[in-house]
């Protein structure tokens, strides 16, 4: 499948184009948290909008958090603000994500972001969410405790034209470019490589009912 991932820098955008130009799936920034010395959290400006919208047009939903977590937590801090304001009550078809990639923060603490995963993902999975992680190749490789993460779904940077070499368990979903375009809009564009809806209609995940979905899929990597 193949979708890309926005958020309100791709403010305007109108999903059925999105979906007219062959796109699966869209991935919404929900929340972020900031970079400065008090790192408030935030609702992504665009995250409502986006959300009915690729509802609207029949394309799959996700959604991400953008971390700033140095340690459980406040891991377990952005699981609660994304939950709160922006998964309670809706349905998502695709997986939710922390987004571990802070220069400021997280890039010389592997220990600690890594703790910040675990908190963030246990949190989301206890509330009935498919979860998993994004980084870049290099930081999955070099400043994320990867090997402590195989529960978990895995979603790959690497802006190639080939699919990265990736020795991890849970290597589900790549974003292949930062300079896909649609309608004049720049994007992210993301190929799955599961069907997330099945799994997660099935097994009553992501705001569904169990069953919810007739066509059964394999057990998620970070269940079996």
């Amino acid at each position: 499948m193949n979708g890309i991932d926005i958020s309100k820098h791709q403010a305007g955008l109108n999903l059925a184009n999105v979906k007219n130009a062959g796109r699966d799936f869209v991935i919404l920034r929900g929340s972020y948290t900031g970079y400065g010395a008090n790192r408030t959290k935030n609702k992504d400006s665009s995250f409502e909008t986006f959300y009915q919208n690729a509802k609207a047009n029949g394309l799959k939903v996700g959604a991400y958090h953008y971390s700033c977590a140095t340690n459980k937590t406040e891991g377990i801090a952005e699981a609660n603000f994304i939950y709160d304001n922006c998964l309670k009550g809706k349905k998502f078809e695709m997986p939710i994500y922390i987004d571990v990639e802070e220069q400021r923060w997280q890039a010389n603490n592997k220990s600690g972001v890594t703790d910040a995963i675990i908190g963030f993902c246990e949190t989301l999975e206890s509330k009935g969410y498919y979860v998993g992680i994004y980084a870049s190749l290099d930081w999955f490789k070099n400043k994320i405790d990867t090997a402590r993460l195989d529960a978990y779904s895995k979603w790959v940077a690497c802006w190639t034209n080939a699919q990265p070499q990736f020795n991890y368990r849970g290597f589900e979903m790549w974003q292949n470019s930062d300079c896909g375009v649609v309608s004049g809009t720049k994007v992210d564009t993301d190929v799955a490589f599961v069907d997330f809806e099945s799994i997660i209609k099935s097994h009553g995940l992501n705001g569904y009912s169990k069953g919810t979905n007739s066509n059964t899929a394999p057990q998620p990597t970070r269940k079996s």
